[in-house]
């Protein structure tokens, strides 16, 4: 069955009725064809730059690599590594980010490190609450229906590799930052929930029609944000609007509403001058928007743009902001404020500064 603008319905569809064999096979011929001539290199053939892989001595302050091998000399460089190079290259990459460190936020707080749980709860409401239940689902019926069971072995061929990989992941707390680096892990669960399909081919109308109303729910809650599926949260804190008490940084935005501020920017005119505070992919100038000014640290009156990364950043300084309610918001990540004096000069009052004239 072809189904074209959903990746999880044509692997739940495709997979339902296949075997480990067929997924096993169309790994290495994946692998295959990503980086022909690099799986299975032998592990001493490569070069690291992460201090684990290298066996380099950590050292904070010091951001330039030093490219090595602590399998080079090793019997365990013969090991051929069945991943693509490309992909073990970006592991090491991703490894030395990991060991500097950055900071990360997480409900809340702010810290220099990131958190074993950050992964699991991004995928808590990050996820769409129909595919969480989808997978739930398949959990019931692999325990109590035996047509849902394969042999163990199976069910680890599938399962392990996604999970070793989420583990993995998630055990690098230098930093806790973007969910797409637990994508990879996903694909593993979507094929293990496809096993939901032999309902229809079994012809067992409850449990089918509970996996369509499912399946349903997903599309609909992620058509519901669409094209602004970067910003998507689930139902589960109450949707995006939720979002910042949660989570920040790419989870929500990174940069990808330049041009929708510049829409927004078009089709209000009466919103002369406004002070944007946002790290988008285009710059202000290149959007048209070149009557913007230095977007003030104290409460003010006026039309102001703040990106919600800006917004909640460490260093609070448009704290004052969160005084207001915006007057509408684009792509779910940028709040647009229009305040007057008599609201600007309250503000100012309750946090001890002298009022503006008006």
């Amino acid at each position: 069955m072809e189904l074209d603008g959903s990746p999880f319905l044509a692997a739940f569809f495709a997979a339902a009725k296949s075997r480990v064999a067929r997924v096993v096979n169309q790994y290495l011929r994946v692998a295959f064809v990503v980086a022909f001539g690099g799986i299975f290199r032998p592990l001493k053939d490569y070069k690291f730059i992460s201090h684990t892989l290298t066996g380099t001595e950590f050292q904070k302050d010091h951001h330039t690599p030093k490219i090595g091998n602590r399998f080079e000399k090793s019997p365990l460089g013969y090991i051929p590594v069945p991943l693509p190079a490309e992909f073990v290259q970006g592991i090491d990459t991703q490894k030395l980010d990991f060991e500097h460190g950055l900071q990360s936020y997480f409900r809340g707080e702010f810290s220099d490190h990131g958190w074993l749980s950050y992964y699991a709860y991004t995928i808590l409401i990050k996820e769409p609450l129909g595919n969480l239940l989808l997978g739930l689902l398949a959990l019931i019926v692999t325990c109590f229906l035996r047509k849902y069971n394969t042999n163990w072995r199976d069910e680890i061929i599938v399962l392990l590799p996604g999970l070793m990989f989420f583990v993995f992941v998630s055990s690098q707390t230098g930093f806790s930052l973007h969910p797409r680096y637990i994508i990879p892990a996903l694909p593993f669960a979507y094929i293990w929930i496809s096993k939901l399909g032999q309902a229809f081919s079994e012809k067992q109308y409850l449990l089918s029609t509970i996996t369509t109303c499912l399946l349903l729910w997903m599309v609909a809650s992620s058509l519901y944000y669409f094209p602004h599926s970067m910003s998507y949260f689930n139902e589960v804190i109450g949707g995006t609007k939720n979002a910042p008490k949660h989570l920040l940084g790419s989870n929500i935005d990174w940069g990808q509403n330049s041009y929708f501020l510049q829409k927004w920017y078009q089709s209000h005119p009466e919103a002369r001058p406004i002070k944007i505070a946002y790290t988008g992919t285009e710059s202000l100038e290149r959007l048209g928007i070149k009557d913007n000014q230095q977007p003030p640290k104290q409460p003010e009156s006026g039309w102001f743009a703040r990106g919600v990364n800006e917004l909640y950043s460490n260093s609070k300084q448009y704290e004052w902001l969160k005084s207001f309610e915006p007057v509408d918001r684009i792509g779910y990540s940028i709040y647009i404020y229009h305040i007057t004096p008599k609201d600007a000069n309250r503000v100012r009052r309750e946090i001890g500064l002298l009022e503006i004239e008006r």
